[in-house]
């Protein structure tokens, strides 16, 4: 590929979605690689959308959506400062946390809008869906907190890091 690799992400029976530090994003088959730099900068994130769509995260807070099919940009969406980490639901809404931003947004794919803001209270690294109506939050306060997504409500408190937690595997 010749860049270093910030993250990928599988696409079932397709091949691997790649984010690469140099603002390539690309997928990767198994006969081809697809990729180009859309011009944004370091490319930070990509999450899978189960609609045949890709996100893309970058370091100046753009998140681009792509169609798997046409490989062009649906939507352009904007969290205002560099993507940490992106999530997707069956549903595919989308789920951003970002640097000097304490809020988690859900997006919808389609529209391009907010659907749900919640104030973590400090910054997000990393998001872990539970469920489609739970989600778990690493944070930059050494915590990791659990939100209901019906209902906004903060469900649980897990302390005890003693540094940043920057990952969550999720044990289903």
């Amino acid at each position: 590929i010749g860049t270093a690799i910030n993250d990928i992400d599988i696409v079932p029976n397709v091949g691997v979605l790649v984010a690469g530090s140099d603002g390539l994003v690309g997928l990767s088959t198994s006969s081809s690689l697809i990729s180009e730099n859309p011009g944004q900068g370091e490319t930070t994130r990509t999450n899978y959308l189960v609609s045949g769509k890709a996100a893309f995260g970058f370091a100046n807070g753009k998140i681009l959506i792509y169609s798997l099919s046409t490989y062009e940009i649906l939507l352009q969406l904007s969290h205002g400062s560099r993507i940490f980490d992106l999530e997707s639901n069956s549903n595919s809404d989308l789920f951003s946390v970002s640097d000097n931003n304490q809020n988690l947004f859900r997006w919808n794919t389609i529209s391009g809008t907010v659907s749900l803001t919640i104030n973590l209270g400090s910054t997000g690294f990393c998001i872990k869906l539970l469920d489609n109506n739970k989600i778990g939050v690493a944070l930059s306060d050494h915590s990791i907190k659990i939100y209901d997504l019906t209902t906004s409500n903060l469900l649980k408190t897990l302390i005890g890091h003693t540094n940043t937690t920057f990952g969550l595997v999720i044990n289903r």
